[in-house]
């Protein structure tokens, strides 16, 4: 199985009133996330991000950067990288 994740700019002020998404690090324990409590557990912010924004579609072309975080890595090592791009 293979997770993807697209980003994409969202259009500008669109995400007022809305929360900046976190991660739950557990999903990379595989069967030894039960052995994590929620009152043990930190979430990941990711500053600047926001889930189902609508695009920005006044600006661009965007071009399209396909990011392979590599073996021994997991997709939420570089999301300060993936903001900026």
């Amino acid at each position: 199985m293979m997770t993807v994740e697209i980003w994409y700019p969202g259009k500008p002020g669109s995400e007022a009133g809305m929360t900046e998404t976190a991660y739950d690090l557990r999903q990379y324990l595989g069967s030894n996330k039960g052995l994590v409590p929620d009152s043990a557990n930190k979430l990941m912010p990711c500053s600047h991000c926001y889930r189902d924004l609508p695009i920005d579609d006044a600006h661009g072309p965007y071009p399209v950067v396909i990011f392979v975080h590599g073996l021994a890595s997991m997709r939420l090592a570089n999301l300060t990288a993936n903001t900026l791009w």
